[in-house]
């Protein structure tokens, strides 16, 4: 199971259609973590499986909820953007590792900050793709012999 993570596209609307049309054939999912709910809409992939999260430039254009908690290969996954009540710019990953715990999350996905990073703590990985405004996006493998994820950037 490959699960496309993308974030922050911030009206990059050809960036974000160069990464789904080069890597939807091998992805089953998209996880859209904010800012660019729009975009979201005027890119989004045929015959995938889409989890979207409102980021703080979405405004309630999108629709989408803050937070999602979804089950992908057997992993609980828990999303957000990183604003507001999880302050990832002020408090790094703390306040998600709080969530992770109550949502009994295997991974947990948030973006906002436009830096890519990954961490893995107390069985859970922490995910962070970067920004599609900066060509970055990342993929999550998850199979028999477990997690694997990584960061990727459109060539310049």
């Amino acid at each position: 199971m490959r699960i496309l993570v993308c974030s922050d596209s911030h009206q990059e609307v050809k960036k974000f259609r160069q990464i789904i049309e080069m890597k939807q054939a091998k992805a089953n999912c998209l996880a859209f973590l904010g800012d660019g709910a729009y975009d979201l809409e005027r890119v989004r992939p045929q015959g995938m499986e889409v989890h979207a999260v409102a980021g703080n430039c979405d405004g309630s254009y999108s629709g989408n909820p803050v937070t999602d908690v979804f089950t992908v290969g057997g992993k609980r996954i828990f999303m957000c953007h990183g604003f507001g009540r999880f302050a990832v710019k002020m408090c790094g990953i703390s306040l998600l590792q709080e969530e992770a715990s109550v949502s009994r999350a295997d991974i947990v996905l948030f973006g906002h900050t436009h830096e890519p990073l990954h961490i893995y703590e107390d069985g859970v990985y922490f995910f962070n793709p970067g920004a599609v405004c900066d060509g970055k996006y990342g993929f999550i493998d998850i199979t028999s012999a477990g997690i694997v994820c990584v960061h990727h950037a459109l060539p310049w």
